[in-house]
């Protein structure tokens, strides 16, 4: 029988909190062969990067190794001394993390990062190290990878930033790489990118790859085997495709159900979540016990063991027979709105705004022009650097635009939040990405409620604590969550008192910046639901941005797509996504599907910084289908396929143009 390149056996990985010690991983017991992928998928908190940690030898010094083995290539590494451990880790064993900012030194050109790795471990030259280090930028994508060797981290974006530490990764040409979240926080296109790059790495890298990831479409697309953790414990292994087909632990059912089903929308599909919250403290008994619908009184008495269910498989259930194939809850009836046609309630007209970075002016929006109507949810994708958020605080007041105007209602709006009238304050209210930011830490959840009530209506008394009853109770909160403090609260539930802030007014218009992207899918699809059935209520218009391409087609009814500071196009969430015509649209749709759907786009890789935005349409030096020096002109609108874009070719031909360069890609 063959010896697996890293086996882990029985491994327990405990945390000293105030004192006394808090089993982060309990039990844990996996293997990896010469060349496989698996995938750890979870909640966060469910200890997936405890594990890659304990396996690289990177575990903080409040953690240790309580019980259990790690054996790598045959020998027990989880007891060496750090000395020892020298020789493997950063060698044979390489990490890729999350934040690839965090990971590369600011003030050293990357190429010399990369070649240090060379130098250190290859013992080459330093002529020898920078041939090298250009042969790998290369190989991860990086464009004109001998200038980019000279470059600081700053001068690339993140997903250039990922490319870069992949290649520091395998520049030691490890026998395992670990990939703790790589794509997580990246745009769809970028992280789609990413992918096919790993994809494409595992065809001449012959090292083993163990992904962590809380996103279940990422594993599907990458790994051979998954292990689904849970609260400390792996609760279902196997097969990748098996157990994505047919899960045996209720907890893996859960997770695929609160995925958004592809093409969902509002209208017709009430997403599926957990119920309660994961306690990775939970003392008796199943974990997934308090949570789960087919428990009975033994799950709650003795913890269920991991068992063989089937060949490869093993689940940690009793009922592993009994999980439903399919989600039955989405049959549900979602929520329609009868408030009657929009009107129109927010213009902007020949908005920009730059900002002055190291002497240069970097545009941030270029001429924006839109008209936001009342009853809608106007949904706002692009990557990174294309102008989303500077448009949300603009619209809000917390930035003052460069020129250009806004009115609400017919009346012009000041630039400035603290110049703008109470009423007007009122009308607009923001949903930021990370509650963490915007509530009190000192103060609690009622605190903030009660103060955004009689701040912004006046009320005072009974009536100011019947106000924030009602919102506690609009976004689905227990009169007791009003006494707790934001670290004694879930993210979902921070989250859920953010939003219910921002309704303290009844508000006309709210901005949402990416509302759902710090939180696990049950958090995500409890706040999408939320969202959507407040909107219909009340008829709020939201303006919805997300690099969540799912997740805005779920709840937006007509979506703006923006590129370097400009609108490239416009149209129902139905038109731009089903029918997507400009090549920009095209390509983020595209990064949407599934890896196997996906086209070949041969697409640069990245997009120019805002700071040297290209002449003409915006999109050129990336577009698949140029067709000479009429694209760097300014494009006109174009109207096709229920939507309207810029590109100075017409429909009809670009139609033509986008068929026969899927034909020519199919043939080669």
């Amino acid at each position: 029988m063959t010896t697996p390149l890293l086996e882990v056996k029985g491994l327990t990985v405990a945390y000293e909190r105030d004192g006394s010690p808090f089993q982060a991983v309990r039990n844990a017991k996996f293997s990896l062969g010469a060349g496989d992928t698996l995938g750890i998928v979870g909640e966060s908190g469910s200890g997936k990067s405890t594990i890659a940690f304990a396996v690289a030898g990177y575990l903080p010094e409040n953690a240790r190794i309580a019980s259990g083995s790690i054996s790598f290539a045959g020998s027990d590494i989880s007891s060496l001394a750090a000395r020892h451990r020298y020789g493997i880790t950063g060698k044979k064993i390489a990490m890729v993390y999350q934040d690839p900012a965090g990971a590369l030194n600011p003030i050293m050109p990357i190429g010399e990062q990369i070649a240090e790795v060379y130098r250190l471990h290859s013992r080459c030259s330093r002529a020898a190290a920078r041939e090298k280090t250009v042969d790998m930028l290369h190989r991860v994508h990086l464009r004109d990878p001998h200038r980019a060797y000279d470059k600081y981290a700053h001068q690339f974006s993140g997903g250039q930033q990922q490319r870069i530490v992949i290649a520091m990764a395998l520049a030691a040409e490890p026998s395992l790489l670990i990939l703790d979240e790589p794509t997580t926080g990246l745009d769809v296109s970028v992280e789609a990118e990413i992918l096919a790059l790993i994809a494409e790495l595992r065809t001449f890298v012959k090292a083993s790859i163990l992904y962590i990831s809380h996103d279940v479409r990422v594993i599907s697309d990458t790994c051979d085997r998954v292990a689904v953790m849970y609260a400390g414990e792996i609760v279902e292994s196997g097969p990748t495709t098996e157990i994505l087909r047919s899960p045996s632990h209720p907890y893996t059912r859960a997770l695929l159900d609160c995925l958004i089903p592809f093409g969902a929308v509002k209208e017709s599909v009430r997403l599926a979540s957990i119920d309660g919250q994961l306690d990775i403290a939970h003392a008796t008994g199943c974990s997934f016990a308090p949570r789960c619908s087919l428990a009975e009184e033994r799950c709650h008495q003795k913890s269920p063991p991991m068992a063989a269910v089937a060949e490869n498989r093993a689940s940690r259930c009793y009922f592993y027979d009994k999980i439903p194939t399919k989600d039955i809850r989405r049959s549900i009836p979602a929520r329609r709105s009868n408030l009657g046609q929009p009107r129109p309630l927010l213009n902007i007209v020949n908005v920009e705004k730059q900002y002055a970075v190291r002497g240069n002016q970097t545009r941030a929006l270029a001429s924006v022009t839109l008209s936001i109507p009342s009853n809608r949810v106007i949904g706002v994708i692009g990557e990174s650097g294309s102008g989303k958020t500077t448009l949300a605080r603009v619209i809000s007041g917390l930035e003052l635009p460069s020129s250009g105007s806004l009115q609400l209602g017919g009346a012009k709006l000041h630039g400035r939040v603290q110049n703008r009238p109470v009423e007007v304050r009122r009308a607009i209210q923001m949903v930021f990405q990370n509650p963490n930011a915007t509530l009190n830490p000192s103060h609690t959840a009622g605190y903030a409620l009660r103060r955004a009530v009689q701040k912004l209506t006046g009320l005072r008394g009974a009536k100011c604590e019947e106000r924030v009853r009602e919102l506690l109770a609009s976004v689905k909160l227990s009169p007791r969550h009003l006494e707790a403090l934001p670290e004694q609260l879930s993210g979902g539930e921070r989250q859920r008192i953010a939003i219910a802030r921002a309704f303290a007014a009844q508000p006309a218009l709210v901005l949402c910046d990416e509302p759902t992207s710090a939180l696990d899918v049950s958090a995500r699809a409890i706040i999408l639901n939320l969202l959507a059935d407040i909107q219909a209520s009340t008829g709020t218009s939201y303006i919805f941005i997300s690099h969540d391409l799912a997740t805005v087609r779920y709840i937006a009814d007509e979506i703006i797509v923006m590129y370097l500071g400009d609108i490239v196009a416009t149209g129902s969430a139905a038109a731009i996504f089903e029918r997507p015509v400009h090549p920009y649209v095209e390509t983020l749709v595209n990064a949407l599907l599934p890896s196997r759907q996906r086209r070949d786009l041969q697409r640069v890789e990245s997009s120019p910084p805002t700071s040297n935005a290209p002449r003409g349409c915006v999109f050129h030096q990336r577009c698949p289908y140029k067709v000479g020096p009429i694209c760097e002109e300014p494009p006109p609108w174009q109207t096709s396929m229920g939507h309207r874009y810029r590109c100075v070719i017409a429909p009809e031909r670009l139609a033509y143009l986008q068929r026969s360069h899927q034909v020519q890609v199919e043939n080669n």
